[in-house]
């Protein structure tokens, strides 16, 4: 898998703020109604933002991480998620 981004790029987040996600059995027993920003839900889960307000912000790439072989995440200087490349757009490469 290429990565194209690199440290130092400048990038908009495009997608989700931070994304988590929840056991419907637990959610219920500390709340009374679904979490707000689903974007998903399964049988068992709720998968939503918890930061929907991190769309449209412009960041710096700080850190790239490979968890797993093919997973690359970018760790952002002003946002402390880990972010996949389909969150980002390219803003302007840090070297062009």
């Amino acid at each position: 898998m290429e990565n194209k981004l690199s440290v130092g790029d400048k990038v908009k987040i495009i997608n989700y703020g931070h994304f988590t996600w929840a056991y419907k059995d637990a959610w219920h027993k500390m709340y009374s109604s679904k979490p707000s920003n689903i974007i998903k839900e399964t049988e068992g889960a709720y998968h939503f933002d918890i930061s929907p307000e991190k769309v449209g912000q412009e960041d710096t790439i700080k850190l790239i991480s490979e968890p797993q072989p093919g997973l690359i995440r970018y760790g952002l200087e002003k946002n402390g998620s880990w972010y996949s490349k389909e969150q980002l757009e390219l803003i302007n490469k840090e070297n062009g």
